[in-house]
């Protein structure tokens, strides 16, 4: 187990930072936290193993193309995409990590440079409030792949101010590549789902028929991934 002490930061959204709400609502932005001394490997085999027991090699995990057939899971029958999004979730339930999530409700939070300087807000005062675990690191390593500027510039105009040790971004980030930020993925979407139905808008049919209604998704998804926001 490597002894560097370095805290990743695995960055993922859901929605259009300045999109207007008729087309997306919300807008999320989630941060999976993880000590880079603990090794996620051993779980990450073993989810590839049960992913294969279904017929599924080299899966990118996409939680809203999984939630709704489209893009690259529209041939899958619905009960092989909830087989693949349990697995998902087991492997989530199963490794160490942390998240937190920022939400832009776009109805009511302006133009583009308010939501910016709402997320910049948010972000200050999760930092503040954790400001000893980040002090505790030799370094946090940010690894988001740069989808839309006015995040990746956001990222390193806050972290700079605001985070209490170094920080580095990894560079040519690729979804791929990393288990943990497809469990950003993950989180992002639970976080929307919970946002949907907490505002009384409520679950698509296709969100329904994937999770058997709002009090099925609370109760077997949602209350899980919660136990490890912060």
């Amino acid at each position: 187990m490597a002894q560097d002490n370095t805290l990743s930061l695995f960055v993922d959204e859901s929605g259009i930072l300045g999109e207007p709400a008729t087309a997306s609502r919300f807008y999320i932005l989630g941060f999976v936290l993880h000590d880079q001394r603990v090794t996620i490997e051993p779980a990450a085999v073993e989810f590839a193993r049960r992913l294969e027991e279904i017929g599924i090699k080299d899966l990118c995990f996409h939680a809203g193309p999984i939630l709704h057939g489209n893009n690259g899971f529209r041939f899958m029958t619905c009960d092989l995409r909830r087989r693949i999004f349990h697995r998902m979730m087991a492997f989530a339930r199963q490794i160490d990590f942390s998240y937190h999530c920022l939400a832009i409700d776009k109805r009511y939070s302006g133009r583009l440079p308010q939501m910016t300087e709402s997320l910049e807000r948010q972000f200050a005062d999760f930092a503040v409030r954790n400001r000893s675990m980040f002090a505790a690191c030799r370094c946090v390593k940010v690894y988001y792949d740069c989808g839309q500027k006015a995040v990746t510039n956001f990222l390193r105009r806050v972290t700079s101010a605001t985070l209490p040790c170094p920080v580095e971004f990894a560079q040519a980030v690729e979804p791929r590549k990393y288990r943990l930020f497809q469990i950003a993925d993950l989180v992002c979407t639970l976080r929307l789902l919970e946002e949907k139905i907490s505002c009384g808008a409520g679950l698509s049919d296709d969100e329904c028929k994937f999770f058997g209604g709002p009090k099925k998704f609370r109760h077997n998804i949602l209350r899980y991934i919660k136990a490890k926001g912060i």
